[in-house]
């Protein structure tokens, strides 16, 4: 049975992980905006450069939420020590 603990950390693990999926279904509807109007523009030059803008603030957003990844290892490092502290107490106890 997890402990109170235990089920707070794995909360926090599953919403960064559905975070991380909405920022990624975001990044491509967003993505797939940006070049649906490119092509309806008949690759209008402004068109183009404004998806290249679009491109750059996408590629910054998917960096930022790749750091989600490395949260989300550090707390499972954490809940590990948690579940091995808990099991060694209660061999001990």
């Amino acid at each position: 049975m997890l402990g109170s603990d235990e089920r707070s950390y794995e909360e926090v693990i599953n919403q960064l992980r559905a975070y991380q999926s909405k920022i990624s279904e975001a990044v491509t509807a967003m993505d797939s905006a940006g070049r649906a109007c490119v092509e309806n523009t008949d690759n209008d030059p402004a068109a183009e450069t404004s998806y290249g803008h679009l491109r750059q603030a996408l590629n910054q957003v998917q960096d930022s939420a790749a750091q989600i990844s490395g949260v989300i290892s550090a707390l499972q490092r954490e809940l590990e020590d948690i579940q091995n502290a808990a099991s060694i107490a209660n061999r001990l106890g």
